[in-house]
C-alpha cells in the first residue's frame, strides 16, 4: 500500500492578492488572498469600507461575500471592521478549520444584529445572500 506524502509549501513567496469589487448579481465581493501583514489587512479593509460607503450612498441594501480561502498569516483587524460595517447580510467564506473558528468567534463576539454566517462552500454562500436579497 503506497504512503501519502506531502510537501510544505513555504508561503513566503506568496503574493498578496486582495480584492475588492462589486459584481452584477448585487454583491460586494472582498478577497484576502496571499501572505497577509497587518498593513495589508487594514488596506483591505479600508477599501472594503469605501466601496460599501459608496455603494451605500447610491442604493440601501448591501450584501457581502468575505473570501478568506486564499488567505495566508491573516490578520484579523481587517474582518472586525468588516464585521461593524453598515451592510444588510455578509457571508464569511473560508476553508480551514482555524478560518471556521476565528470566523465564528468573531461572529459571536461582534453580536450582529443583521444576518451574517460562515460558510466553506462558495455556492451555498452566494444561494444565501440571493436568499436574504430576495427577501428585501
Amino acid at each position: 500500500m503506497p504512503y501519502l506524502s506531502y510537501k510544505r509549501v513555504s508561503t513566503e513567496a506568496l503574493p498578496v492578492r486582495n480584492s475588492v469589487e462589486y459584481g452584477h448579481d448585487g454583491i460586494v465581493r472582498i478577497v484576502k488572498a496571499g501572505k497577509q501583514t497587518h498593513q495589508t489587512s487594514v488596506e483591505l479593509a479600508i477599501a472594503a469600507l469605501r466601496q460599501i460607503d459608496d455603494l451605500r450612498q447610491k442604493q440601501d441594501d448591501i450584501y457581502i461575500l468575505f473570501d478568506l480561502r486564499g488567505a495566508v498569516r491573516q490578520s484579523h483587524q481587517g474582518e472586525e471592521a468588516i464585521l461593524r460595517a453598515d451592510w444588510n447580510a455578509l457571508a464569511i467564506l473560508g476553508t480551514s478549520t482555524f478560518t471556521r473558528v476565528v470566523s465564528n468567534l468573531l461572529i459571536k463576539r461582534h453580536k450582529s444584529p443583521r444576518p451574517v454566517r460562515y460558510f466553506s462552500s462558495s455556492k451555498k454562500a452566494t444561494h444565501w445572500l440571493h436568499n436574504w436579497r430576495n427577501k428585501q
